[in-house]
């Protein structure tokens, strides 16, 4: 059996799903913080190579849903999951790891962004 392994982020997205998903979480939770306006000059300091990508993502991600319970991101992951699906798959990619899947290939979905939605992700479209 072969195996298949398909990239989330640029991939079977249009493109990137942190950023998004942190402020489709910012939106449903109503939780603006006086640190967002700060995010700007963090991205400039990226730009200019002054901070790591890594360290990027650890400020938005302390700045937007730290201390969020989990079981509010779970509910709120879900429904960024189902405009995902809606509107952020990349079509072609989809319906080739569609293919593979109807073929009973092994599928495995790769991603370094959050298992919050990933997995939930994952098994929406198919993938064990």
């Amino acid at each position: 059996m072969p195996i298949v392994i398909f990239d989330l982020d640029g991939t079977l997205t249009e493109k990137d799903t942190y950023v998004p998903f942190l402020l489709f979480c910012l939106k449903e939770f109503g939780c603006w913080r006086v640190s967002l306006i700060l995010l700007p000059f963090y991205s400039f300091l990226f730009k200019l190579g002054m901070i790591s990508n890594h360290r990027l993502k650890e400020i938005f991600l302390n700045t937007t849903i730290a201390g969020i319970a989990l079981d509010k991101l779970d509910k709120v992951s879900e429904k960024f999951v189902q405009e995902l699906i809606l509107r952020g798959l990349n079509n072609s990619v989809f319906q080739i790891l569609h293919m593979h899947l109807d073929e009973g290939d092994e599928v495995i979905l790769a991603s370094a962004s959050f298992d919050l939605y990933v997995m939930n992700l994952a098994s929406r479209i198919g993938i064990e």
